[in-house]
């Protein structure tokens, strides 16, 4: 029984280890939109730096451009890494809901187990009383 609830208890912090994970992946996710924002604010860049440099300094227009779109693929990495742990957090809290669920039916299981012990060990002391029984049943639970 100690063993069940140890479980149990790790159980549960293993739960909220994983909401602890879940609020990270999602803000994770914000950054990453504000990041796709800042991309396509990148990319509007680079059409003003093309239309600047346009009648002038071609090298400088590449220049930028090239740094520019450098950061823009900087990003793409960054908006994929952030899509990528979303999907792992989800993977997580199911398998997070599948333990939990799994937790309490071994509790359920366990209590069961206990309580056919004491009415078969109550039958066996020759004490098949209900009134006993259901007495030790309500100390034992508290």
């Amino acid at each position: 029984m100690a063993t069940d609830k140890t479980r149990l208890q790790r159980l549960e912090r293993l739960a909220r280890l994983r909401a602890v994970e879940r609020h990270e992946a999602t803000r994770r996710m914000a950054l990453a939109v504000d990041a796709q924002c800042r991309s396509d604010d990148l990319l509007a860049r680079c059409r003003d730096i093309t239309a600047r440099y346009a009648a002038t300094d071609t090298a400088q227009c590449g220049q930028d451009l090239v740094g520019a779109m450098r950061f823009a693929a900087h990003m793409a990495d960054v908006a994929e890494t952030s899509r990528q742990c979303a999907d792992l957090t989800a993977e997580a809290s199911r398998l997070a809901r599948q333990d939990m669920a799994t937790a309490q039916r071994r509790g359920e299981l366990v209590e069961q187990r206990l309580d056919s012990e004491k009415r078969a060990y109550l039958r066996e002391d020759g004490r098949d009383n209900p009134e006993l029984a259901r007495n030790l049943m309500r100390r034992s639970r508290t």
